[in-house]
C-alpha cells in the first residue's frame, strides 16, 4: 500500500513534468521528455535512505560524543552512581555541541545533494531531448539589465539555492 502510495506520487509528479517538457515548444524548437518513473522512484528511495542514515548516524555520534561531556548530571541522577567527570567549562561544551551539530547536518545536505539532487537533475539533463532544433540558431541572450544595487552579490554567495 505505502510503496503503491509512493511510487504513484513519483509517477505523478515525474509524469507531470514529462508532460510539460513535452509540451514546450519555441519557433523551430521542439523538447521530448522520457522521464522513467521507476528510475526516479529509486534515486529517491535509495539516496533518501543513505541520507537520513547519514543523519540517524551523525545524532547517534552526537550523543555518545556529548553524553560524557553534559550527561554526567543525568547519568548520577538516573544511575545512583558516580560517574567519571570532565571539567570542562560550560562554554566548551556548548562550542563542540554546536559544531557537531552544524556538522552534521552539513555532512546530511552534502550527501542528500550527491545521492538524490544531482542524479535527479542528471536523469532529467540525459532524458530530455531536442527533436527539431532548426531554430536554435535563432535564439539568443537578452540584453543585460541595468541594476546598480548589489549586482553579482547573490551569485557570489551561492549557497546551494541555485539547484
Amino acid at each position: 500500500m505505502v510503496l503503491g502510495l509512493y511510487l504513484g506520487v513519483v509517477h505523478y509528479i515525474f509524469g507531470a513534468r514529462r508532460m510539460m517538457a513535452n509540451h514546450k515548444s519555441a519557433p523551430g524548437v521542439t523538447f521530448a521528455s522520457d522521464l522513467r518513473t521507476v528510475r526516479v522512484a529509486g534515486i529517491f528511495a535509495l539516496g533518501s535512505f543513505l541520507a537520513y542514515l547519514v543523519l540517524f548516524l551523525g545524532i547517534i555520534l552526537m550523543g555518545m560524543l556529548l553524553l560524557p561531556l553534559a550527561g554526567i548530571e543525568v547519568i548520577q541522577q538516573v544511575t545512583g552512581q558516580k560517574a567519571a567527570s570532565f571539567d570542562l567549562p560550560r562554554s566548551v561544551t556548548v562550542a563542540v555541541s554546536v559544531v557537531i551539530y552544524f556538522t552534521i547536518f552539513l555532512l546530511w545536505s552534502v550527501v542528500y545533494n550527491t545521492f538524490v539532487t544531482f542524479p535527479l537533475m542528471k536523469h532529467m539533463a540525459t532524458t530530455i531531448t531536442l527533436p527539431t532544433h532548426d531554430g536554435l540558431a535563432e535564439i539568443s541572450q537578452v540584453k543585460r539589465d541595468e541594476f546598480a544595487e548589489a549586482e553579482g552579490f547573490a551569485e557570489a554567495l551561492d549557497l546551494g539555492a541555485a539547484i
